[in-house]
Parts: C-alpha cells; sequence; structure tokens
C-alpha cells in the first residue's frame, strides 16, 4: 500500500502556501498522502519533513513540493508508478527540460484548480507513457522512493536558501545507482514564486552566486547553466510524438509554441548566452538543426495557432494567401445581395458557444443582423497565414493577424467594402488584437458606420481584478470607440449614464439600450406548487455560484448565520469543501444543503426555492450589469436578496427584492407578500422582452429601404 509524504516547502508565507494545499487536497489520487508543512525555510525545513516521514513505517514515498504550485488529478499515482527510483513532472516554469509551454489563462483563485486539470488531461492525451532519463529534477515538485531517502540521506544544508540543493541531492541519487526520470505525460502549474522569489531581484542573485561556490566546491566541477535543456525539452516531445500516433494538432502546436518561446528566451536573454548558443548543443543537435527537424515534422500543423511563426514563414507565400483570401472576401460581398457588416468577434460554434460573451455575440447575429451579410473577423489568435471559411449564404469567416502588413491591408479593404462595422467590446480594439496605427485606419474614420457593443466596464474590470496596466490600456480603447463610433449598443440604461459621466458629456454617437435575451431565457417559469410549504415549514433560500471574492460569500454567510432559521437554505457551487471551509466556526442554521449540482439541474433546484442571494458591492463593475443569475431568479419566482439595489437597470424597472439587512434580521414578508414580489417580478421580464425586440435601425449611408 503506497502512502507519500508531502513536504510542502517554507517559503513565501501562508497566502502564497493555500492555493498549493487546496489543490492537494482536491486532487484525486489511488494513493494515500500525509502532508508535512516545513517549519523553517530551505533545507533544515525540509530535512524536518524527511527525518519526520522516515520515522513513519507507512511511508513508501516522500515528495518535495514548493508552495506555488497547483497539482492535477492522479499526479501523485504518476510519480509514484512501480519501477520509478526519483521521478518529476513537466511544468510551465522549471530552467530544464521539465519546462513545457502552455496555453492556460490561470488566475490564483478557485478555478486554478480546473485549468489546469484541462491542460493536464490534454497533455496526458497527447504523451501517454512517456519519459525520460534526466540527471537531475527540480524541486518544485519531486518524488524519491522510500528507498532512495534512506540510502541518500538528508539534503545538504550548506545550500542554506534553496538554491543548487536540488541540482547537489539529484548527483547524489544518481551516484548511488538510482535512476531519475521526467514524465512528460504528468503536469503541474508552477506560478514561479521559488525558494526565493519574493526576495528582491538584487538580493536573490547575490544568494544564488553564494550558493554556487559550494556547490563547485563539493563537487569539484564549474556549475554548468543549463538552459539548453528547455531546447532538450522540445527534442523529446518531438521524439515522442514523431514516433506515435496519438498526438493531437493541439500537442503538435504547443510543441512548435515550446521552441519559439525557450529559443527566443536564450537567444535574447544576453550577448553572451547569444554567443553561447551558435555553439553545438550536449544533446547533439544544434538551434538550426533542431528547428528543421521540427520543421519537418510537423509541418502540417503550420497552420493554426503558433505565435510567431508568421515570421518564420517566407512573406511571399503569406501575401499570395492573403490576396486569395481578400479576393474571396471581397467577392462572396458582392455577390450576397445585402447589406454587409463586418463584426469583429471570433464567429460562435459549438466549441465556444458556452463563453458569455459569445452568446451576446449569437444573439445579436440572430436578432439584430439577420438580414445582413456578416463577415466575422477574428484578429485574437496569431496565425501563420490568413484563413477564410463560408460558415453559409450569410455568413463569411475569416482570421488575420493584423500586425502582418498585407493582412492589415486585406482587413482594410475588407472593412471598406461593408456598409458598417460592428464591434463587440472595447476587447477587439486593444491593441495587442487591433494595433493603434491600424485601428485608426480602419475605424478612425467618423463618417463610416461603426456600431460598438459595449458589453461591460471592461476598464473597471481590470482595475477591480488589479490589473492596472492594462486597465490604462482598455480605457484608451474605450475613449477611442467613444469618440469614433457612431451608435452605442448597452445592455443597461445605466451604463448609458456611466458613458456619459465618466466622459463627461453626452456622446455624439446614438445610444441604444438593448438587453437581448432568449425567449425561453426569460420564460416564466410555474412553480407553485414546488414552491408549496408545509405548516410551520421555513422558506428555502438559495445561492448558486462560484467562490470568487466578488461574489461576497462570506459576506453570506455570516448573513445565513446572522438569519439563522428563518430559513432553510441550499448552496451549489463546484467546491462545496471550499465554500464549508470558508464557513469556518460559524455556527450552522437547522437546514443547510452544500452540494455540487450541473446548470440544468441547479434550475430544477430552483423551482422550490423562494429566496436568492446576489450579494455584490455598489461599484461601477456592478452598476452597469445585467445578471444572468438575477434573471434566473426571476423567472423562476425567486424573490432577490441584495446587498445593493444598484444592479444594472432592474430597481428602475421595478424590481421587488429584500435587502440584505432585512434579510439578516429575519425580517422576511408573509407567502402572500411573498408571491406578489414574485408576480411583479414577472412584469421585470416583460420589460426586458419588450426592451430587446425593439427594432434596431442603424446610421446607413444610404439609409436601409
Amino acid at each position: 500500500m503506497k502512502k507519500v509524504g508531502i513536504i510542502i516547502q517554507n517559503h513565501g508565507g501562508e497566502e502564497r502556501r493555500q492555493p498549493s494545499l487546496d489543490s492537494i487536497r482536491r486532487a484525486e489520487n489511488d494513493v494515500s498522502s500525509q502532508i508535512f508543512i516545513a517549519d523553517e525555510s530551505g533545507p533544515v525545513g525540509i530535512n524536518n519533513g524527511i527525518r519526520h516521514f522516515l520515522s513513519d513505517k507507512s511511508i513508501t514515498h516522500i515528495c518535495l513540493i514548493n508552495p506555488d504550485v497547483i497539482v492535477s488529478h492522479h499526479w501523485l499515482d504518476s510519480l509514484t508508478a512501480d519501477g520509478l527510483d526519483a521521478a518529476g513532472p513537466v511544468t510551465n516554469i522549471a530552467g530544464n527540460e521539465q519546462q513545457i509551454a502552455v496555453d492556460m489563462e490561470i488566475q490564483r483563485d478557485e478555478t486554478s484548480h480546473e485549468i489546469v486539470n484541462e491542460f493536464a488531461l490534454k497533455r496526458l492525451a497527447a504523451y501517454d507513457g512517456c519519459s525520460y532519463e534526466s540527471d537531475m529534477i527540480c524541486f518544485a515538485a519531486a518524488v524519491f522512493t522510500r528507498n532512495v531517502a534512506e540510502t541518500v540521506g538528508n539534503i545538504d544544508e550548506r545550500f542554506e536558501n534553496g538554491y543548487f540543493a536540488d541540482d547537489d541531492y539529484c548527483r547524489r541519487v544518481r551516484n548511488e545507482g538510482f535512476d531519475i526520470r521526467i514524465l512528460r505525460d504528468t503536469y503541474i502549474h508552477n506560478w514561479g514564486y521559488g525558494p526565493l522569489s519574493h526576495i528582491l531581484n538584487d538580493e536573490n542573485f547575490v544568494i544564488w552566486q553564494k550558493g554556487q561556490g559550494p556547490f563547485e566546491e563539493k563537487w569539484g566541477v564549474k556549475w554548468q547553466p543549463r538552459g539548453w535543456k528547455l531546447l532538450k525539452s522540445c527534442v523529446q516531445d518531438a521524439e515522442f510524438l514523431d514516433a506515435n500516433e496519438q498526438g493531437s494538432q493541439w500537442a503538435r502546436d504547443m510543441l512548435i509554441k515550446g521552441y519559439a518561446e525557450h529559443f527566443n528566451l536564450l537567444r535574447e536573454e544576453s550577448p553572451e548566452l547569444r554567443e553561447e548558443y551558435k555553439v553545438e548543443l550536449p544533446f547533439g543537435e544544434n538551434v538550426r538543426q533542431m528547428s528543421k527537424k521540427i520543421r519537418r515534422r510537423f509541418s502540417p500543423s503550420l497552420k493554426d495557432e503558433n505565435p510567431g511563426r508568421i515570421k518564420r514563414l517566407k512573406e511571399q507565400n503569406v501575401r499570395k494567401l492573403t490576396e486569395a483570401v481578400k479576393a474571396q472576401a471581397l467577392e462572396s460581398i458582392s455577390q450576397s445581395g445585402a447589406r454587409s457588416v463586418c463584426v469583429l468577434a471570433p464567429f460562435f460554434d459549438n466549441e465556444n458557444s458556452a463563453d458569455g460573451y459569445i452568446q451576446r455575440v449569437k444573439a445579436i447575429d440572430e436578432r439584430v443582423l439577420d438580414g445582413f451579410y456578416r463577415i466575422y473577423i477574428d484578429l485574437e489568435k496569431p496565425r501563420i497565414s490568413p484563413e477564410i471559411q463560408c460558415i453559409d449564404e450569410n455568413h463569411l469567416a475569416i482570421w488575420l493577424d493584423p500586425e502582418n502588413s498585407a493582412q492589415a491591408d486585406a482587413l482594410q479593404a475588407i472593412v471598406k467594402n461593408c456598409d458598417m462595422v460592428y464591434v463587440h467590446s472595447i476587447l477587439r480594439t486593444m491593441p495587442d488584437i487591433l494595433p493603434k496605427d491600424l485601428r485608426k485606419k480602419v475605424l478612425g474614420n467618423k463618417g463610416a458606420s461603426i456600431i460598438w457593443d459595449v458589453h461591460g466596464a471592461v476598464p473597471e474590470e481590470y482595475a477591480l481584478a488589479g490589473d492596472n496596466p492594462r486597465a490604462q490600456i482598455a480605457g484608451e480603447a474605450e475613449g477611442f470607440l467613444f469618440e469614433n463610433a457612431r451608435m452605442f449598443i448597452v445592455v443597461t440604461e445605466s451604463m448609458k449614464r456611466h458613458l456619459a459621466k465618466k466622459y463627461k458629456k453626452e456622446p455624439e454617437a446614438l445610444v441604444i439600450t438593448l438587453p437581448v435575451f432568449s425567449a425561453e431565457e426569460l420564460r416564466q417559469m410555474d412553480c407553485m406548487r414546488e414552491k408549496a410549504l408545509r405548516e410551520d415549514q421555513p422558506p428555502l433560500a438559495v445561492y448558486a455560484g462560484g467562490l470568487q471574492e466578488w461574489q461576497k460569500i462570506k459576506e453570506m454567510q455570516d448573513l445565513i448565520e446572522k438569519a439563522g432559521d428563518i430559513c432553510r437554505y441550499a448552496v451549489f457551487t463546484p467546491k462545496p469543501e471550499e465554500f464549508m471551509r470558508l464557513w469556518g466556526d460559524r455556527k450552522q442554521p437547522a437546514e443547510m444543503r452544500v452540494e455540487s449540482r450541473k446548470p440544468h439541474e441547479v434550475l430544477e433546484e430552483y423551482k422550490a426555492c423562494h429566496y436568492g442571494f446576489v450579494l455584490r458591492d455598489d461599484i461601477v463593475v456592478n452598476n452597469v450589469a445585467c445578471p444572468t443569475k438575477l434573471i434566473e431568479y426571476l423567472r423562476y419566482g425567486i424573490v432577490p436578496v441584495l446587498s445593493t439595489m444598484n444592479i444594472g437597470d432592474f430597481a428602475a424597472m421595478g424590481m421587488e427584492y429584500i435587502s440584505a439587512t432585512a434579510f439578516g434580521k429575519g425580517d422576511l414578508p408573509d407567502e402572500n407578500e411573498r408571491l406578489r414580489m414574485a408576480e411583479k417580478n414577472y412584469e421585470v421580464l416583460e420589460i426586458l422582452s419588450d426592451a430587446g425586440s425593439v427594432p434596431v435601425v442603424f446610421p446607413l449611408d444610404p439609409p436601409l429601404a
């Protein structure tokens, strides 16, 4: 029976350690494990953990792990497989052949575990069974058998601050005759804090140098940088994919992405490195040879999403493809026989339809742009060449790289031949997607029919997330559209007021409020039978959603504790254990369910619910919003419990609600009054339906007939 003693290294503080702890506890593994949090930093703390676990005869393996990683399901099962002496996974930050490229956008919150697991599953599917012998694994996540730990002994404490401790220990492991392997089908995510990354860079470098001297003195060698192993990582992946047919297009594209990232990092890091990596690399292939091999093996994949590959193709070929795409687009526009609109947004399909942004794109297409010939242009994903796809007789989808001059010219030509341009959010005009000079050429003509679908308060959303540089960039893009668009389409009247207040003037453009929802999304549900209460039975209050900070979970938990048994409670969240961890030592009400439910199951649960929590801060991001959750509550006759009434236009439309303060005091209406409130809220759905069905007359020259 395998049991792993996990030693979490002590650096960076509890705040940085908690996400790693959470992911370890949530990860599914067949082997059992026990956690030891090192009480001291560096090798001293690790050795305390090693001694602790070696005193427990049930421990079969010891794992050293940084406090800044997110692990994936079955990571321990892989790293403790039979026949392994010492093993490590691949990761996004390592500095050796364990490092691979990733395509995740990941935040330091409870969503990170699911995102990492999704990536890890794709990696496993592509590289199942792939492992290579190595001379070293980094201690971000390393597993050793008990036999290895007992034979090799403790970490050398002369490497007091962490640097060179893994180099030294792995040398000792190999000297004792044990094998070290990197499992290339197993992934963990490394935030990259490292043993000393919370220390200022200058201090960090000095400490690193202090470790290098003892290492070289102990082993009688000069320590060699291992940056070249980033490229060895690509070679190993290439060899495996070349020999196995299981590699997906995604895996091949990620390999090319990794090669570009790793080589550019090495080449550009310093003049010394630029000279160093002109020579033959230790694994027998220099950079030029490796580049040719990868390009030769995976040439079919040079069509899709790998950043930077456009620069490695002959400009002449790209220009020819671009001309062909432009010619086909212009011919399609001419032959359509209808007014044409260039839509700056990805086209909706089965793969992206769950995204809220794409749902708005689809709704506008079906209810507002019907009758136009729609050309969707996606500028976001860097591509080796332009692409065009005829979806049906009303839709054309085009992918362009606006940083390529030929494709930028094609974009201008296509826009010029359309009757109007529909911009879905300022995100489509951010300079990393649409460069400023090209944006001015394409959208800067005040006489052009530019329609701006505002979507939300994007600059304020970035600021709320703490990304002030991005907020500033978004603010510039928003200001550009405020001045140049001929029509704004907003979801709420409050967004219209926000823009006028922010820019200290009424926009010159026509502003239309268009809360577009499908008939199904606004359909009133008959739930009278399910909501019927037995004598003396309390009503049921519900929360359904994630545990992000902006959802004000702790405030809701305080409210539930304060209100107590005035209600029964149902909480549906993807992470029930995390909700209960946040609950802490609060007193629980008599009836409170905390469960995970699929979306369609949550809707069924709504039928029996009477009140629903929607707690938000009174800030711009929420003031201008039109939350889907509120719409769902109103559909199912659930009276909202609000911490602020300033959410979108709901209060102005007459929505009935219970204040959080009143709920906490147990000041709830009787059932007849609650029914009246629910009936009143059905009228809000009718207002939204009417507002979303108003025909939109676009400012076209000449106007539509």
